[in-house]
């Protein structure tokens, strides 16, 4: 997900349902998608996957407008990933990730290699 379609997200509202105030969701999106812009830039943000997973908005009072919050949490649950994705530490992990499974798959011939030479394969 990029800042870009944080700021083009078009959130259905409706009356009736579990439903979040709009102005405090779009003041939340604004600042999700400053943060996505900092780090495509390669800035690290204040905002943190977490505190966009934590974040609780008021709900709307009886039969009053406002944001369905199914979509507001699948949309926020898509930032939250890109946010993890670009926070520190991430890239590190993929790293040690591909590292990790190049030895295993190291370790993994050498020893089909070794059986193929006790069968007299080799």
């Amino acid at each position: 997900m990029r800042s870009f379609e944080v700021n083009a997200a078009r959130l259905p509202q409706t009356r009736i349902g579990s439903r979040y105030a709009v102005a405090q969701v779009d003041d939340f999106l604004d600042e999700a998608a400053a943060a996505l812009t900092c780090w495509e830039g390669g800035t690290p943000s204040a905002l943190h996957a977490d505190d966009i997973v934590h974040k609780e908005f008021r709900s709307v009072a009886f039969f009053g407008a406002g944001y369905d919050a199914d979509a507001v949490d699948d949309l926020l649950d898509r930032v939250a990933v890109q946010l993890r994705e670009y926070e520190p530490g991430a890239q590190l992990r993929a790293e040690q990730e591909r590292h990790d499974e190049r030895e295993v798959r190291g370790m993994l011939e050498k020893a089909q290699q070794e059986l193929r030479e006790k069968r007299g394969e080799a």
